[in-house]
């Protein structure tokens, strides 16, 4: 029961993503670096992927564990600043939320708590570097955010 919701919301993350990066691949002009600040849950939603492929394929759940912070942090946090004009958008955040939450479940259920602190340890600096990096440039360009 557990591995096939946490299937099927990999899968619906899955699917989520690839629909949000066609539907916003124009906004590749502004570059790389700023597309991915500016959509911010497409790499957080990647890494959360390989972690949940790695865990399905071979049973190793140690990068999914360092991603439930970054997941958790994006998928809460955007479902209150990112309005409900775009539902579509909205899914994924909800979607993001929820493999956070599947993912503590996993944990919990496993027992693996030696394995999730270092993955939580080692995935911590990243992780904040990357929100930090977010948070500046939302601040500065607010512009952006309202336009996307």
């Amino acid at each position: 029961m557990r591995d096939a919701v946490g299937l099927f919301l990999a899968g619906g993350l899955l699917v989520n993503l690839l629909i949000l990066t066609v539907r916003y691949g124009q906004d590749l002009r502004w570059g790389w670096w700023r597309w991915l600040l500016l959509h911010a849950c497409v790499p957080i939603s990647f890494f959360y992927l390989l972690g949940a492929g790695a865990y399905f394929l071979f049973g190793q759940a140690a990068l999914l564990y360092a991603t439930i912070l970054p997941v958790y942090f994006f998928g809460f946090w955007s479902l209150l600043v990112a309005g409900w004009q775009k539902p579509l958008k909205q899914l994924g955040h909800l979607a993001m939320l929820a493999a956070a939450f599947w993912a503590v479940w996993l944990l919990i259920d496993t027992q693996a708590y030696g394995l999730a602190t270092r993955s939580f340890l080692l995935g911590l600096p990243p992780a904040l570097l990357f929100i930090g990096f977010q948070l500046d440039y939302s601040f500065k360009h607010p512009q952006e955010f309202k336009s996307g």
